[in-house]
This record gives structure tokens, sequence and C-alpha cells, in this order.
């Protein structure tokens, strides 16, 4: 009877979103790094060359000598760049800050994910900005079967804005709206400046008990260790060539 193999890759979670100020960098950063603190191989990937953000967190937190996830800078070839540094180490979660546009490398490194986290802001420019990036993923998802969900991001508790996003959300799309929300908060600013994450810059603040919701809805939604490739899996390995690759 021949063998039967199961190829293994690192859950690939693409940040995306065309609107800036939502959040998208702060929330690549703070979910790498609090899946580095509980040890996951986390790498983060920072496709924006406009702003460089997570670069930048990192070299702060290399300069304070802080533990964080390795961070390298990805462009346009991101599908030929990302299957090199996950084909030399190995990782568990690959999260990618996507530039705040739509555009090829958007496209490319939603092509290569298995996931794609909105972050939406609690207003109506906010949601409409969306569109975009909506259809965008769309397109991927007819092809690779990729996961899309939004993540309401700085919202404003107490408010009617804060109360209604959801519902225009729920009622305007068809995409999954995450039970997480994270709150307008200092903290999440203050936390990165440092090159901390908002669960090891003050473990017991709003900010880091919201990320910590967040990671557990993540792994309960998406599986975080080693991935076995199936269906979706094996379309996302075979665009990046891992159809022969590592095997359990």
């Amino acid at each position: 009877m021949a063998t039967q193999h199961r190829y293994v890759m690192p859950l690939i979670i693409a940040l995306a979103g065309q609107k800036g100020g939502v959040g998208k960098s702060t929330l690549a950063i703070s979910i790498a790094a609090e899946w580095h603190r509980r040890g996951v191989r986390v790498l983060l990937v920072d496709a924006d060359d406009e702003q460089r953000t997570a670069v930048t967190w990192a070299e702060v937190a290399a300069e304070h000598g802080l533990d964080a996830p390795r961070c390298v800078p990805m462009g346009d070839n991101i599908r030929t760049e990302l299957l090199r540094v996950i084909g030399a180490e190995q990782y568990d979660v690959v999260i990618v800050d996507t530039p705040g546009r739509v555009g090829t490398r958007t496209t490319y490194a939603l092509g290569v994910s298995h996931v794609a986290l909105l972050p939406c802001g609690p207003s109506g420019p906010e949601i409409w900005a969306m569109a975009g990036t909506l259809e965008q993923a769309a397109d991927v998802a007819a092809v690779t079967g990729l996961e899309v969900a939004i993540l309401i991001t700085r919202r404003q508790p107490g408010t009617v804005l804060g109360r209604r996003v959801r519902v225009v959300l729920d009622d305007d799309t068809e995409v999954t709206v995450l039970d997480t929300e994270l709150d307008q908060r200092i903290a999440y600013a203050e936390a990165i400046t440092g090159g901390y994450g908002p669960t090891t810059y003050d473990s017991t603040s709003d900010a880091a008990r919201e990320v910590r919701r967040l990671i557990t809805e993540l792994e309960a939604r998406f599986e975080v260790q080693s991935m076995t490739v199936s269906a979706m899996g094996r379309r996302v390995a075979r665009r990046l060539g891992l159809t022969n690759g590592r095997k359990r």
C-alpha cells in the first residue's frame, strides 16, 4: 500500500485594509508578540514598505534587549521570499502586515495566506473603505479557499457608533465578524512605541486582556500549531511550491 504523507506548513494570517488608522500594524504586532510570549514559533512579515512599522518596532525591541518574534521585510516577491524563509526555519504561525492599499502586493500576500484578518474602525467611512479589501479577499478566496474575518478595532465604549458598528457589519457583509473587539486605548501605542506588545508591556491592562481574548478566539477558530495541509491548505501549498515539501 502506498505511503500517505501529511504536509506541514505554518498557519499564515494576513492583516489587510486600505483605510489608514484602523490599527492594522498595531494589531499584527500585538498578535505576534502575544503568540511569541506563549511559546508559539512566530514570524512577523512587514510587507508595508511605506510605513515599515513592524520592522521599526522589532528594531526598537532589539535595542532595548526585549524578547520579540523574528520580523522580516518583504516586497512584491512575497511568495518566493516567504517560501525561502519558512523553508529554512520552522514556524507555527506567520503574521503578514500588508500595505494600507489595494494592490498587487496585498493580492500576493492574500494568495499565500490561509486567513485574512480585516481590522475595521467604528465609523461609516471606515466600514465603506473596507469594500475594496473585501472584494479583493473574495477574489482570492474563490481560488485558494482563503478564510476572511473582520475584527472591530478602536471601538469607543458607551457610544452609539460603538454599539452600531457590529450591527452594520453583520447586516451589510457576509463575512465573519469576530466576537472580540478592541477598544481605543493609549496602552496599545505606549506598548509598541517601547518595543513591547500590549501583553508584555502591562499584563494587567485592559488592552492586554483584549489581546489575550483575541488570541483565544483565533486559536479556537484556526489551528495554530503545525498545520496539517488539507483542502484549503493544499491549494495554498501548491501556490507556495510546498506540495513536495516538509512531511510529518
